[in-house]
């Protein structure tokens, strides 16, 4: 037989092989898609039940997330810091373990191990669309976000916007980067930037609980936390930074409810609930 119909008969068993296997998995996505919409619909009515107003509508499908390790900060970092500063930035003899700090001849930018960054940048150009202008930057450093906010006025000239990381598809909670601008050139940035991405380690057992989970953990504790209100205005998936002895960083899923009357975190592993303070992320 010729190798080109051997080459076109391997291609149709490929084809047919996947073709199979879409058959199974579709059906079963649906169905658990449809169960979860089934967990919310009866949810909406036990809350309302407590006299506790839940519209089901605002309740998002659970995405299947474990606990993390990033692993790459220090190549993650480096390319960062080029990226930002140039190809001649280089990593300063006096870091250590907590912080990492790079300089070229446009500025300089800290790394710390807490997931904090800073940079002052000494040279650049002025752009039009400051909001453009900082998304294509931040892509290129590698921090994915789902969008800048729009430029807010600090003082004569100078304006500041606002973005939100993202890992593996929801937000971090966290601060995220401010980015000013001075006459229209980038010169500051402070804030939270979660590198290592690159390299992403599983290290728990058990996946993210879900979305109707953690409602029900909320519902179970609300005496516990002395919560008084009436309605969920919003529920959410996200990742949060955990403290980690190693050199790594480490994530844990997490569910943040929005009340009239306040926020709460949902540990997406130990279904512990607690007051949320903190900056929540972005819709």
């Amino acid at each position: 037989m010729p190798v080109s119909k051997i080459k076109n008969l391997i291609l149709l068993i490929l084809g047919m092989s996947v073709a199979c296997l879409l058959l199974l998995v579709v059906p079963t996505r649906l169905h658990q898609a449809q169960s979860e919409q089934e967990l919310h619909a009866q949810l909406e009515a036990l809350y309302a039940s407590y006299d506790i107003e839940l519209d089901r509508s605002i309740l998002p499908n659970s995405i299947r997330l474990y606990a993390v390790e990033l692993g790459g900060q220090s190549a993650d970092s480096a390319a960062a810091a080029q990226a930002l500063l140039g190809e001649n930035a280089v990593l300063q003899s006096d870091s250590t373990h907590f912080t990492s700090t790079y300089r070229s001849e446009n500025g300089s930018c800290t790394f710390r191990s807490d997931g904090g960054f800073s940079a002052a940048l000494e040279t650049g150009t002025p752009t039009a669309d400051i909001a453009a202008a900082s998304e294509k930057l931040l892509k290129s450093m590698g921090f994915e976000t789902r969008g800048v906010s729009e430029p807010e006025r600090q003082s004569a000239g100078v304006y500041s916007v606002r973005a939100a990381q993202t890992i593996l598809g929801v937000p971090v909670l966290s601060e995220g980067l401010r980015l000013r601008y001075t006459n229209s050139t980038l010169d500051e940035i402070d804030g939270y930037f979660y590198t290592g991405a690159s390299q992403i380690t599983r290290i728990s057992e058990d996946a993210c609980i879900s979305c109707a989970d953690a409602l029900t953990a909320f519902l179970s504790r609300r005496d516990a936390l002395g919560w008084v209100g009436s309605k969920i205005l919003r529920v959410q998936q996200a990742y949060r930074h955990t403290e980690s002895a190693s050199a790594s960083m480490r994530l844990s899923p997490a569910w943040i409810l929005v009340t009239d009357t306040g926020s709460f975190c949902v540990n997406g592993l130990s279904r512990e609930v607690t007051a949320w303070e903190g900056i929540l992320p972005s819709e």
